[in-house]
């Protein structure tokens, strides 16, 4: 039986590169937080339209055009793309603004884990999405989650939490007042109703990390109670960076940074 210890351990097939999307967002900043100190993935490449909060090595940051994301071939075989993009309508401005984050650059992150040979797809999506959910914010959420199960990619897993908790570089009024009722309420909704709770943002981006593990295959939903039971410790593999350690060997991908980015955001 595999063991946590076993899990975190360096992968004896060589190094497993990793590739971030969303970095900026509170779920993506804590993911690149956690992977500085999880050694079964080097080197880790972000890709972000501006400086994203974390950007110590071993991260490697790649400044890139969304807009062009379905024009790039990675140049190295990935493992694992985890993905946490995402915005609100208010934020985006308009439902199409939002379909274009939320589903199109979250499938257009899946088409390139695909064409980089990735083993596993990681990304955020919520509670209730449905494809045919009458609610848009969820339909959309559906939608990408059915998009990106019939690439047919070895691995994808997607994510929904509830109301995230967390600190927010960017607040969302709506998120903030959830989130308040929801730590007041949350010892109270058991059974049924657990899945409600706040989910923690370190929460989900642990998940992310656990989920993508050698061996795992198909198409994985994870609630947010199946989230927050995610077993998670520092193990011998996962330590700090040493000050002054020099980044691993950048995993390149082709882009032009020169042109101006579409917005895009993180969860």
């Amino acid at each position: 039986m595999q063991t946590e210890e076993n899990m975190l351990a360096d992968d004896p097939a060589g190094q497993r590169i990793a590739l971030v999307a969303g970095a900026s967002g509170m779920v993506g900043t804590e993911l690149c937080n956690q992977l500085r100190r999880d050694r079964r993935f080097a080197p880790v490449v972000v890709l972000a339209r501006r400086q994203p909060p974390v950007t110590e090595p071993p991260l490697q940051i790649e400044i890139v055009d969304f807009s062009r994301i379905g024009e790039w071939n990675p140049s190295v075989q990935l493992d694992t793309v985890f993905c946490a993009l995402g915005t609100t309508i208010r934020k985006a401005g308009s439902e199409a603004a939002f379909r274009a984050v939320d589903y199109d650059l979250v499938l257009e992150m899946a088409k390139l884990a695909k064409r980089g040979g990735a083993r596993h797809f990681v990304f955020v999506s919520s509670l209730g999405a449905d494809p045919k959910s009458r609610v848009f914010y969820l339909r959309v959420k559906g939608e990408a989650e059915e998009a990106v199960k019939a690439l047919g990619l070895p691995h994808a897993a997607a994510l929904r939490p509830s109301f995230l908790d967390g600190v927010r570089a960017e607040p969302r009024p709506g998120e903030t007042a959830a989130r308040v009722v929801g730590r007041v309420l949350g010892p109270l909704l058991l059974g049924p109703l657990e899945k409600y709770r706040p989910t923690p943002a370190a929460k989900v981006a642990q998940a992310m990390r656990q989920i993508a593990q050698p061996g795992r295959t198909g198409f994985q939903v994870l609630d947010p109670v199946a989230i927050s039971r995610v077993p998670f410790r520092l193990g011998p593999a996962e330590a700090d960076t040493p000050a002054g350690s020099a980044p691993s060997t950048p995993a390149r991908i082709v882009a032009d940074p020169t042109d101006p980015a579409r917005p895009s955001r993180g969860q």
